[in-house]
């Protein structure tokens, strides 16, 4: 048998210890083991002393964003847990209402029904009101669509195994401001790196950028590129079959 991990498998999330007990007691019986990131492999070789192979996931071609004239429309993708980052986001625009900005929060729901329900709150409070909304479960067509007409990607993700989101930004030509866990395995110039800690400066860092067309121009340029440095599904799938080879032999 061979392991496939992502994030959640080799990082357990709080009250999940028993996945880590399972696999301390499954991987060694392994012929193999197949991460989707290097930091999802260091994270198997920190916790349980494996030696993982690492194949990312491949990127089909997609048609490059165009932005609507009027609001800056931000996006956030990404199941509704804290470690996203939504609620961070929020603060941060808090004191941006003088600009003209709109933010659509997307992902699955149903992981953290409080943090969910205070996400919801804190997106209806007055300094906020009319600017956020949140999609919830959306499927492909309504996502394509939603990446379709972004001028900023924002993804204050506190740790990935393969930033997915990100990917999907930049394989789009979206301007991107996430931070080192949200650019970790992308091609250099991917976006723009922020301290999601640093809520000040993330605030005055989120201003320059909506404010700023030309920077994000230029954002969305090198993002671009960045995407087109993706590696495709059928390269990957090769990687992969080849990964499975070298396990097996």
């Amino acid at each position: 048998s061979i392991a496939l991990l992502h994030h959640a498998a080799s990082r357990p999330r709080t009250g999940h210890a028993d996945t880590e007990t399972a696999l301390r007691a499954r991987l060694p019986q392994m012929r193999g083991v197949i991460c989707s990131s290097a930091a999802t492999a260091g994270a198997v070789w920190d916790t349980y002393a494996i030696c993982a192979s690492v194949v990312a996931p491949g990127h089909d071609p997609r048609p490059v964003a165009a932005p609507v004239a009027g609001a800056v429309t931000l996006l956030s993708a990404g199941v509704l847990t804290p470690r996203k980052g939504h609620a961070v986001l929020l603060d941060a625009l808090a004191p941006l209402t003088d600009l003209d900005w709109t933010l659509t929060i997307a992902g699955h729901s149903g992981r953290d029904l409080a943090y969910e329900q205070a996400l919801y709150a804190r997106a209806g409070a007055p300094d906020l009101a009319g600017r956020v909304r949140i999609v919830c479960d959306p499927e492909g067509p309504v996502l394509d669509a939603l990446y379709d007409h972004t001028s900023l990607a924002v993804l204050l993700t506190r740790w990935e195994g393969y930033p997915a989101a990100a990917a999907e930004a930049i394989s789009r030509g979206i301007a991107l401001v996430t931070t080192p866990a949200g650019l970790a395995g992308l091609p250099d110039g991917a976006g723009l790196e922020v301290d999601a800690g640093d809520l000040a400066t993330l605030s005055k860092v989120l201003r320059r950028v909506i404010h700023d067309r030309g920077l994000r121009t230029s954002l969305a340029k090198s993002s671009l590129c960045a995407g087109r440095a993706l590696s495709s599904w059928p390269t990957q799938a090769a990687l992969f079959a080849l990964a499975v080879k070298q396990a097996l032999a």
